[in-house]
């Protein structure tokens, strides 16, 4: 397999030239166990027959990262007969599943929830954590 994020000029071409690029036998996308794929074979913008192209593979992998439901995504490529098949392994955001304060007899647990800025089951932020620690 190979990683297009790190491999696209391996792939470049001048514009208008896809003769040398291999085509795209199939596209598949690796969504994390229990998501539902709602919408999201629309954002990618290669599709079965084309020519690969780094700029086609940025582009979807933008717009897949741009939805904001994951980690990351990668964008990897296997040989196959008459050309390549593309996957995207579209790596799941940590949610944060629940908040708990020790210790706490002033405020109630929503007060804490909404001082710490948290959002329980929202998208998990190391950032925010360590502000949430210090609020």
């Amino acid at each position: 397999m190979l990683l297009l994020v790190c491999a696209l000029p391996a792939f470049a071409a001048p514009v208008g030239h896809d003769d040398d690029a291999p085509a795209v036998v199939a596209v598949e996308l690796h969504l994390p166990e229990g998501m539902a794929p709602d919408g999201l074979s629309g954002l990618v913008t290669l599709r079965k027959g084309q020519a690969l192209t780094p700029g086609a593979v940025r582009k979807s992998v933008e717009q897949l990262f741009a939805t904001g439901r994951f980690a990351d995504v990668v964008a990897l490529t296997q040989d196959v007969p008459g050309g390549v098949r593309l996957v995207f392994q579209l790596l799941p955001l940590p949610l944060l599943s629940h908040v708990a304060v020790r210790g706490n007899q002033v405020l109630t647990s929503g007060e804490l929830l909404e001082a710490s800025g948290l959002l329980q089951g929202g998208p998990l932020d190391p950032e925010e954590l360590d502000t949430a620690a210090d609020a």
